[in-house]
């Protein structure tokens, strides 16, 4: 989950003119620019952490001896939780935390030098970083999550019931979403260049269905104070609107909920803010963001997150469009089929970038209908091939339906 990073992306670029986030190169030597570090250490499930940095465009990172960063959790009694990573992303198992225990996160960057006397490598930590020891908060169930039309049938609103009484009134969410969509027209058959060959599609299989998944983009907090009730009712968490192609067929989301403390609360809600105020003269900057992670051996080096220590909650939401008609797309779909002959397919499929979708039919003087021989309808890829929209057939082994 790079909530971070997408949001340091978007306000570098935009508000610090000309700097964006990248991964760490596992193959660089000597990273410049500002760490990143996105992920909070969620007790009783299993925590995620990624890095990043924060550089300027014109940057030139040289390509040297491979580096490595480590990333742990360290608990009161001296023992780590080691993470396991995966290029920029660490995994940390710490589903054995739970409400009070006190834990910090560890990050260090060494480098393996060759030692010609002994024959083998030498660690060398190039610099260390943490965070303070953190408490770990308490966090209530999720009572439900539902959504909201709009009068006017533009927005969707998500919102989430909680009772709330956590350790603290200050709440974070954060989901991961999947979808399902399809293509403007189903196909029943397939080209095969190799074989300049129109096939039926067998057992199924097409190219009408597809999925896709990403992280609910909005940075998500809010606090009980203030409030009547001691939780949350239907309490507006992020809204999408009508053309959204993730509410076009059947969409998903695992909703999660952790307890923050107040000074993260503080540093979600100002990340927020800029989130939604990018570029304003007074809005701050990123590095003013103070965070809880430092440099262990040069506490004025800037770095940007603030990692929570937290139980978690979570609910899983269903949207069938087909028991709401609320999707609408941003243009009329309008696009007339071509009818091509076999002498044109490579023609069509290689050149034009278009796609077959039925046997081509015509009407006889009588009105009698018929299939045109080695002739179909063929349509640009975009309108029949679903992969075409960033997608792809990788189906949730969870999916609630059949489709391939």
């Amino acid at each position: 989950m790079h909530r971070i990073s997408n949001i340091i992306s978007l306000i570098l670029l935009l508000a610090a003119a000309g700097s964006c986030v990248y991964d760490f190169n596992p193959q660089v030597e000597g990273n410049t620019g500002t760490l990143v570090v996105d992920g909070d250490i969620l007790a009783g499930d299993v925590s995620v952490i990624h890095l990043s940095r924060a550089m300027a465009l014109d940057t030139v990172i040289p390509v040297g001896v491979p580096d490595d960063w480590k990333v742990w959790v360290e608990l009161e009694d001296g023992s780590r939780i080691e993470g396991i990573r995966n290029k920029s992303e660490f995994t940390l198992d710490t589903r054995s935390l739970s409400a009070g225990m006190k834990c910090r996160l560890g990050i260090n960057n060494v480098t393996y030098t060759f030692n010609h006397r002994s024959g083998s490598f030498d660690m060398v930590v190039n610099s260390e970083y943490g965070t303070p020891w953190l408490t770990v908060q308490s966090t209530p169930e999720i009572d439900s999550l539902s959504t909201h039309v709009a009068d006017d049938r533009s927005t969707m609103d998500f919102c989430i019931t909680s009772p709330g009484g956590g350790s603290t009134p200050y709440y974070r969410w954060f989901g991961t979403e999947d979808w399902e969509y399809t293509a403007d027209v189903r196909a029943d058959v397939y080209y095969d260049p190799s074989k300049n060959s129109v096939l039926d599609y067998k057992d199924g299989n097409n190219s009408f269905y597809c999925w896709n998944r990403a992280e609910v983009p909005e940075i998500m907090v809010g606090t009980t104070n203030g409030l009547s009730d001691p939780g949350f009712v239907n309490h507006v968490i992020y809204t999408y609107g009508n053309h959204n192609i993730k509410l076009s067929y059947l969409y998903s989301v695992l909703l999660v909920q952790e307890n923050l403390s107040e000074d993260a609360y503080r540093y979600w809600y100002a990340m927020s803010r800029n989130s939604t105020d990018v570029g304003g003269l007074m809005s701050s900057q990123p590095s003013e963001l103070h965070g809880n992670i430092y440099n262990v051996n040069d506490p004025s080096e800037t770095v940007i997150g603030f990692v929570n220590a937290s139980e978690v909650s979570s609910i899983r939401y269903f949207f069938d469009s087909s028991l709401l008609l609320f999707y609408h797309r941003a243009e009329r779909f309008s696009e007339e089929p071509k009818a091509v002959h076999s002498s044109q397919w490579k023609h069509y499929y290689y050149d034009l970038a278009y796609r077959p979708a039925v046997a081509h039919e015509e009407e006889t003087a009588t009105g009698e209908r018929y299939k045109v021989p080695d002739t179909y309808d063929w349509y640009p890829r975009r309108c029949i091939d679903c992969t075409y929209r960033g997608g792809d057939k990788n189906k949730p082994a969870w999916w609630p339906n059949n489709h391939k």
